[in-house]
């Protein structure tokens, strides 16, 4: 699981995000729980609003409920 790019447009983080073998990814802005999506293997695009300034964004991802990858990453 990785963030392949992370650009602010319009008051939003947007990320790209390349996981496998994951079904689920939280998302933690700045230490806040902003997002939760499921998904399949592969590319995941995830929009934050109100999130254009952030500094850190944490994905926390799970595989039939069960957490198997955590990544944080400093975005400015």
């Amino acid at each position: 699981m990785s963030i392949t790019d992370a650009t602010a447009t319009d008051g939003a983080l947007r990320l790209k995000v390349k996981t496998l073998n994951i079904d689920r990814l939280d998302v933690y802005v700045d230490q806040r729980p902003r997002a939760s999506i499921d998904l399949a293997d592969g590319q995941a695009d995830v929009t934050v609003p109100g999130a254009a300034t952030a500094r850190s964004a944490r994905l926390e991802g799970f595989a039939s409920g069960r957490l198997v990858a955590s990544r944080t990453e400093q975005l400015q």
